[in-house]
C-alpha cells in the first residue's frame, strides 16, 4: 500500500492546524511587542510638547477635553462642544503629564485579555501627531492598584496593566476641573510692555509703559510722567494676585448682559510684546499678545466679589473686588516722587534763572576734575566756594534730583506763584532736565512736565538762593 495519501493526509492536517491557531490567536500589535505590560515596563511614552489634545471621560459625565493651544498653555472644555475654556495651573498639568509619561506597571497583569466595556472604564485619550494614545481604567481600584488597558499608534491592540491608582484617582478625584488656573491673568504682569486700568468708557484711570527699563506713567493719566518704583510693584503685585473666586458651569452662568459685563465697570488691559526672529527675512520681528479682562456688576450680595470676563463675556468668572479696588487710587500716586531721573553724578551745573519781573540767573557749577563748587551771578566771574557754601550746594542738588515730594498732582495749588526755572546741565554745557519752580503756602512746588510736587520743607541753602534772586 503506498503511504503518499497518508503524508498528503497528515499535510494537510498541519496546515489546518497552524491556520486554525493563527486565526485563533488574538494580534498582539506590533512586531515583537509582548500581549501585556510587565511589572516595571512603562505604560506610555509621549512628548508632552507634541501633543494636540487630551480627552477625559469618566462615566457617566461627557468627555472633557484639554486643548494645547498656540500659546503653550493647556485649556479646559467641560465637553467637546463647549466654547468656554479655562487655562489650567501650569504646574499641575505639567505634573500630570509627567506622572502619567513616567508610570510603570507595578505587577504583571494575571491575563492578556484587556478592560471589560461594563462596567465603563475610565478613558483617557493622549491625542498626538502620529495618533492617539489610549488608556483605559477599570472604575475601581483595590489595594492601591487599578486594572487598566493601552493601546497606541505603534500597537494599536489593547495591552493589559496592572497600574498605581494615583493615575486613576488624579483623573477622578476631583480631576482637570479642579485645575483650572485662579489667577485672573494668567500670566506675569511684570513683563508686559504696556498696562492699562481705566473705567468702562476708558476716559479716566492710569496706564503703564516701559521704556528704556523704567515705567511711565502714560494716558489716561492726564500726563506721562517718569513712575515711583514702589507703587508699581504694589500695581503688579495686585494684578499678580488678582484670584478667581467662583468658576461658572454652563447652568450657572449669568448673561453678559445680567452680569453688566455688556456696559463694564472697568477693563484692565495687558499687552506683552513678544520678540523672535521672522523665519522669512531672518530680521528681529515683534509681536503684540493682549489681556483684556472686562468687570461688570458685583458678584454676591456683599459686594466682596465682581463678574469679569476675559472673552468679551462667553466666559464669566467672579473676582476678588477688595484686591481690584487697590487699582483706583489716584494715578498720581504712581508718579515719581523725585522732579528727574537724572543721577546727581551726571550734573555738572544747576542754572537758576528768576521769573518776571526779575531777571537775575545764578549758576552753580561742580569742577569735573577737582570737585570744587563755584557760583557765578549774572554771568559774572565764577567764584570758587568755600567749603561749607559748596556742602549746600551739593545739598541742593541732592534734593533737585533725589528729594521726595510730600505730594504729586497734575494740578497746580491754588496760591501757586512763579518763582524761578532750573536747568540741570552736564559737565560740557548740554541741558538735562529743566523744571520751574513755585512758592506755595509755606513750601515750594516743582512743576515737571504738567506734574506738581510740593515739599513743605526745602533745603534752605534753596531758599536762600531764591531770596538772592529776588532781590
Amino acid at each position: 500500500m503506498s503511504t503518499r495519501p497518508a503524508i498528503i493526509a497528515l499535510l494537510v492536517t498541519l496546515l489546518l492546524a497552524v491556520a486554525a491557531y493563527l486565526v485563533l490567536k488574538r494580534p498582539s500589535g506590533a512586531a515583537g511587542a509582548p500581549a501585556v505590560i510587565a511589572q516595571g515596563e512603562r505604560v506610555v511614552s509621549f512628548d508632552a510638547a507634541s501633543l494636540k489634545a487630551i480627552t477625559l471621560r469618566v462615566p457617566p459625565g461627557r468627555p472633557q477635553v484639554i486643548d494645547h493651544n498656540p500659546d503653550g498653555r493647556w485649556y479646559w472644555r467641560s465637553s467637546p462642544r463647549a466654547s468656554r475654556q479655562f487655562a489650567l495651573d501650569d504646574a499641575r498639568t505639567g505634573t500630570l503629564l509627567r506622572l502619567f509619561n513616567e508610570a510603570k506597571g507595578v505587577s504583571t497583569p494575571p491575563t492578556d485579555r484587556p478592560l471589560p466595556d461594563a462596567p465603563a472604564p475610565v478613558t483617557l485619550t493622549l491625542h498626538g501627531p502620529d495618533g492617539d494614545t489610549i488608556i483605559r481604567f477599570a472604575p475601581r481600584a483595590l489595594g492601591g492598584q487599578v486594572m487598566a488597558d493601552v493601546s497606541t499608534p505603534r500597537v494599536p491592540t489593547p495591552r493589559p496593566a496592572v497600574v498605581s491608582d494615583e493615575l486613576l484617582n488624579v483623573l477622578t478625584s476631583p480631576g482637570p476641573s479642579a485645575w483650572r488656573d485662579t489667577r485672573a491673568v494668567g500670566a506675569d504682569p511684570g513683563t508686559a510692555a504696556r498696562i492699562a486700568f481705566t473705567d468702562g468708557p476708558g476716559k479716566t484711570g492710569f496706564g503703564l509703559a516701559r521704556r528704556e527699563g523704567h515705567w511711565m506713567v502714560t494716558p489716561p493719566a492726564p500726563v506721562t510722567a517718569p513712575a515711583e518704583d514702589e507703587p508699581v510693584r504694589l500695581v503688579l503685585n495686585t494684578i499678580a494676585a488678582l484670584s478667581i473666586t467662583r468658576f461658572y458651569d454652563d447652568a450657572t452662568q449669568p448673561t453678559p448682559q445680567a452680569a453688566g459685563l455688556d456696559k463694564p465697570t472697568a477693563v484692565l488691559t495687558l499687552e506683552f510684546d513678544d520678540h523672535a526672529v521672522s523665519p522669512a527675512d531672518q530680521r528681529p520681528a515683534t509681536t503684540t499678545r493682549t489681556i483684556r479682562l472686562l468687570f461688570g456688576q458685583p458678584a454676591d450680595t456683599e459686594g466682596t466679589a465682581l463678574y469679569a470676563t476675559p472673552d468679551d463675556g462667553v466666559t464669566v468668572f467672579a473676582v476678588n473686588a477688595v484686591a481690584l479696588s487697590r487699582l483706583t487710587a489716584p494715578a498720581s500716586n504712581l508718579v515719581m516722587r523725585a522732579p528727574t531721573r537724572t543721577p546727581p553724578a551726571d550734573v555738572g551745573s544747576m542754572e537758576f534763572s528768576a521769573a518776571a519781573p526779575a531777571s537775575r540767573t545764578l549758576v552753580i557749577a561742580r569742577d569735573g576734575v577737582t570737585g570744587r563748587w563755584s557760583e557765578s551771578v549774572d554771568k559774572a566771574e565764577p567764584v570758587t566756594l568755600d567749603t561749607g557754601s559748596a556742602a549746600a550746594a551739593a545739598s541742593v542738588l541732592q534734593f533737585l534730583t533725589r528729594g521726595g515730594a510730600d505730594a504729586v498732582s497734575f494740578e497746580a495749588p491754588q496760591d501757586a506763584k512763579p518763582l524761578l526755572s532750573v536747568t540741570l546741565r552736564s559737565p560740557g554745557g548740554s541741558p538735562l532736565d529743566q523744571f520751574e519752580v513755585l512758592s506755595a503756602g509755606n513750601g515750594l512746588v516743582i512743576k515737571s512736565g504738567g506734574v506738581y510736587r510740593t515739599y513743605g520743607k526745602p533745603p534752605q541753602p534753596l531758599l536762600a538762593w531764591i531770596a538772592r534772586l529776588q532781590r
